[in-house]
């Protein structure tokens, strides 16, 4: 057993309209408040490169602003999610799928008595859903979009990929205790403590 005598630290704050946790065992307190305000800034990072619902969010913007046949280059971090998404897209022949954004916003799941779309509605969008519209250039961090009017919704990867993008950091300061929690998303490292005293027993987050 490894006795290890530092403190945890916690910050809580919110983004993707939910309220998040991080937790870090560290010797100091003075550098634990430095690494956890980083995992905030790139947590909202994330938030802001994704965001379907924030118009000035690079994806939005992509999404705006792209012509279809045309390479349209965007940021690494933005690149590697749309990458990711692709990967789970291929790997379940479309059962996910990021391109359902105007099919979630005809939903409008936000709005105080939402109502579900007719029939009509929904299939004059269908022609701009499929994975299939995408396509990816990695050596030029660019993308082409095949048709008008495509929309993504990041909303069944994001918080994953925004905890992704923490716990990377938080392997860089080399942080080997922590306990993430993005409304629900839970992401765990190390083994959890005994009486302040870390083991290599596992975590338990539900039974």
């Amino acid at each position: 057993m490894n006795i290890n005598k530092s403190m945890f630290y916690e910050i809580a704050f919110v983004a993707y309209d939910t309220l998040c946790h991080i937790n870090i065992a560290c010797n100091s307190a003075l550098e634990a408040h430095k690494i956890l305000d980083n995992a905030k800034e790139t947590a909202y990072l994330v938030e802001n490169t994704l965001s379907m619902f924030n118009k000035n969010s690079e994806l939005s913007i992509m999404c705006d602003n792209y012509i279809p046949g045309e390479k349209y280059h965007i940021s690494e971090m933005l690149f590697t999610f749309l990458e990711l998404n692709l990967y789970i897209a291929k790997m379940t022949n479309g059962r996910f799928d990021p391109t359902i954004g105007k099919l979630v916003k005809l939903w409008n799941f936000l709005a105080e008595n939402p109502e579900p779309p007719n029939k009509k509605q929904i299939d004059q969008l269908l022609p701009s859903v499929g994975y299939q519209h995408i396509s990816l250039f990695p050596k030029e961090k660019s993308v082409i979009f095949d048709c008008e009017g495509v929309q993504l919704d990041p909303g069944a990867a994001g918080k994953g990929f925004a905890l992704q993008q923490v716990v990377r950091n938080l392997h860089i300061y080399g942080i080997q205790e922590a306990l993430l929690d993005f409304g629900g998303n839970i992401f765990v490292l190390g083994g959890k403590r005994n009486d302040g005293i870390y083991s290599m027993q596992p975590w338990i987050t539900g039974l």
